[in-house]
């Protein structure tokens, strides 16, 4: 994914934090109309790896490799929610045959859910140390050149 945004602060050698303005990433969205109206106009700023030295003000090109933002959606989305589910249904299902009642199986499965929530919220951090870590990942954000640059390519995936 390539957007074009506006570099407002040089961080440290080689990173930058640059600006993006959300409207245009949602632009050529297929579902744009579930998010959209909440979010029009936001800017989102992160940090991006820079190898050409940019300074405050410089329109940009960043990239981020294919794939990273769906790797994304999943590990923040699909792990935690499949735990909890897993979990509420595992405890349910589990306290199906004992000889309890119906709303202390219900109490104790929806605990069980938040305590599955928890624990994906667990590994949803220890991936993102693990990421955090990792010296070149596909969630890293690069500058890749100026705007139009026919030869700026996005970086590769893992």
């Amino acid at each position: 994914m390539i957007e074009t945004g506006t570099v407002v602060e040089r961080l440290s050698a080689g990173r930058v934090r640059v600006e993006v303005r959300r409207g245009a990433a949602c632009d050529g969205c297929h579902a744009k109309g579930a998010c959209t109206p909440l979010s029009r106009g936001a800017v989102v700023r992160f940090e991006a790896e820079d190898p050409f030295a940019c300074a405050p003000g410089d329109i940009v090109q960043v990239a981020i490799a294919e794939g990273a933002v769906l790797k994304a959606v999943w590990w923040v989305y699909g792990v935690p929610m499949i735990l909890a589910i897993g979990c509420g249904i595992g405890a349910w299902g589990g306290l199906n045959q004992a000889n309890i009642g119906a709303t202390t199986r219900d109490l104790i499965a929806a605990g069980a859910f938040l305590g599955g929530a928890a624990l994906g919220v667990g590994v949803l951090r220890g991936v993102e140390m693990r990421i955090r870590r990792s010296s070149a990942g596909s969630f890293r954000v690069r500058v890749i050149g100026p705007p139009g640059d026919v030869s700026a390519l996005p970086p590769t995936g893992e």
